[in-house]
């Protein structure tokens, strides 16, 4: 067999396809976890997160479509605001003088670490709007 000189490409490329796979194992243990029997065997220290688990909590017993427009719960990893999104949103709430989880409890009935990309936008044109100063109508 011959040697073969791997690019930069390739080596992020086998990275990113592996991060994909590990991510995949990680939800199906977060979901196979009884989180009320708070048991967490050996095997799953250190491989999910606390999110993976309330992820796992979220999902269980619901059967909603993962393509559902209409749920603001991210229902896989991937689908969940990103970092920038939820600094954004707290940023904005502060800024009202409001509590960024309280406010997401109110529009759609979930915390925003649970919130989907889709519905963390709408949160963040909803609190810009808010922002917004009022001109008085004549």
């Amino acid at each position: 067999m011959a040697d073969k000189n791997f690019t930069k490409e390739d080596i992020e490329r086998v990275q990113k396809t592996f991060g994909k796979i590990i991510n995949k194992y990680r939800i199906a243990l977060a979901d196979a976890i009884r989180r009320p029997l708070g048991v967490i065997p050996d095997s799953a220290v250190g491989l999910i997160s606390d999110i993976d688990l309330q992820m796992a909590e979220t999902r269980r017993g619901i059967f909603i479509k993962v393509t559902d427009v209409e749920n603001p719960v991210a229902f896989i990893i991937d689908d969940l605001a990103t970092e920038k999104q939820i600094e954004i949103i707290r940023l904005n709430a502060k800024s009202l003088n409001l509590d960024a989880d309280e406010y997401c409890l109110e529009k759609f009935n979930c915390r925003t670490d649970v919130l989907s990309k889709t519905f963390a936008d709408k949160l963040i044109l909803m609190l810009q709007k808010e922002s917004t100063p009022r001109v008085p109508s004549l």
